[in-house]
């Protein structure tokens, strides 16, 4: 068994053909599928599609780059914590995400150098990461957080909550050094690995894979996005994580086989896909 513990089936990339998309993963032998909202809207389409297939879950949550619209001005619109609530009471959805931080375009969004209007922005995107951590950790869920180019301020945030281990969870799509994944994973969280890890310039990636133990690794597509090398320039897939869990296989001097039975167990543990 197989599980991509991170796709957009929401997106816009599938509204042709969905269902088959969603067969050819069980086809390729892909059995569970989490997919994951990025703002209020798109959390309530990934639940509506976990109801209607019984192998696909969802998480439900506001990306870093998505936070505008619920902000006037400076100050946070709407009641955020109280809209997710509503959605996690249903049993479908399994994690709090995708959150988290990310500074890589912020002087572009701003239009400007000024160390003030860039600090406020990353202001910003801390108080809504907060507030989504906090629930997360009241309703005993993961959390699946985005951070790029933002390592510093994201451990900062997560370690908030190290001392009573009551926060668990997963940065997605990692690409991030060997120190901040150690740190991260002294705090008790996995790393999930996409397509990147394929890309011949990851070079940097792969050293750090080696180091990571495989029972903190999960693996994901973050599909429509970043399809494996295999497929560069085409839409990304769920039935496209083979090419993932082969990567680590080669890295690792393991079989596939292998690979997929523990990151398989690791995503049904840190979900609880029972």
């Amino acid at each position: 068994m197989v599980i991509d513990t991170h796709t957009h089936l929401d997106m816009k990339e599938f509204d042709t053909d969905q269902e088959a998309v969603i067969k050819r993963a069980l086809e390729a032998g892909v059995e569970k599928i989490i997919t994951v909202g990025v703002d209020l809207e798109s959390s309530r389409e990934a639940l509506n599609l976990a109801a209607e297939h019984s192998n696909i879950y969802a998480a439900v949550g506001i990306q870093p780059e998505e936070i505008d619209q619920y902000f006037d001005g400076s100050k946070i619109s709407t009641d955020i914590r109280s809209e997710l609530e509503k959605l996690v009471k249903n049993k479908k959805v399994v994690a709090i995400g995708e959150i988290g931080l990310d500074y890589k375009y912020i002087r572009e969004k701003v239009k400007s150098d000024k160390e003030e209007l860039i600090n406020l922005e990353k202001e910003k995107q801390k108080e809504i990461f907060r507030r989504q951590l906090g629930l997360a950790v009241t309703l005993a869920l993961p959390a699946i957080i985005h951070s790029r180019d933002a390592d510093d301020d994201t451990l900062t945030e997560i370690l908030r909550y190290r001392e009573t281990r009551r926060l668990r969870g997963v940065i997605h799509c990692f690409t991030g050094t060997y120190p901040f994944a150690r740190k991260v994973l002294d705090a008790g969280f996995y790393v999930s690995l996409s397509g990147i890890v394929t890309f011949p310039n990851a070079k940097e990636l792969r050293e750090v894979v080696k180091q990571i133990p495989l029972d903190k690794i999960l693996v994901e597509t973050d599909s429509p996005l970043i399809a494996p090398r295999s497929h560069r320039g085409a839409r990304n897939e769920p039935s496209f994580v083979v090419e993932v869990i082969k990567e680590i296989s080669e890295i690792k001097n393991l079989t596939p086989a292998e690979v997929e039975t523990v990151t398989s167990k690791n995503a049904e543990k840190l979900f609880r896909l029972w």
